[in-house]
């Protein structure tokens, strides 16, 4: 049982950085687009 809870948390942990990987990723271009447009 704490096998499973330790692969449990493993994978939420790989999915929350993968996730906020690709978020990152996407919103990078949008954050260098944006800046001379607020200068």
């Amino acid at each position: 049982m704490h096998v499973a809870w330790t692969q449990a948390i493993t994978v939420t942990s790989v999915i929350i950085a993968m996730t906020f990987f690709v978020r990152a990723r996407s919103l990078l271009p949008l954050a260098r687009i944006a800046r001379p447009l607020a200068r």
